[in-house]
């Protein structure tokens, strides 16, 4: 039982920590852009989770795991990419950056963009996605809307 009770905590634990020696977030909006296409890329839930987030913190220590785990796949089914084109960060809003990106899939190319917030420890969190435009595109699965 109490080696159970061991593995159980063990499995919580990394469900919710970021990478030994990682920080969460990136240095810069960009750098926070490319970590969380590659974690998108990858397919890792963990590495997605570590950089999605506001100037309050991670999305996942905010939010129902379930839910995040939810939103997270979709994310994956949608960001999942061939090649990027990262663009400038341009300031927005209440120090917020907007940053756009191109991103192709075999056939499929779209535009979207990537709003960040800055967090503690001056990291970069990727706080929302405009993911219509990947939809519309035929990423994550769906044929193009003609």
């Amino acid at each position: 039982m109490r080696r159970l009770s061991v593995l159980l905590i063990l499995a919580t634990a990394a469900c919710h920590s970021t990478p030994t020696g990682a920080l969460a977030g990136g240095s810069t909006p960009r750098a926070a852009v490319e970590q969380f296409l590659a974690a998108a890329n990858a397919q890792d839930l963990q590495a997605l989770g570590a950089v999605w987030g506001d100037e309050k913190g991670l999305a996942r220590d905010k939010f129902p795991r379930q839910e995040v785990e939810r939103q997270e796949l979709i994310m994956i089914s949608l960001l999942r990419h061939d090649t990027q084109t990262i663009g400038d960060a341009q300031r927005i809003d209440q120090g917020r950056f907007l940053v756009s990106v191109a991103l192709s899939k075999g056939k499929a190319m779209a535009n979207t963009k990537f709003t960040l917030a800055q967090g503690a420890a001056s990291r970069w969190f990727v706080q929302e996605i405009d993911l219509k435009p990947l939809q519309n595109a035929g990423f994550g699965g769906k044929a193009p809307a003609k």
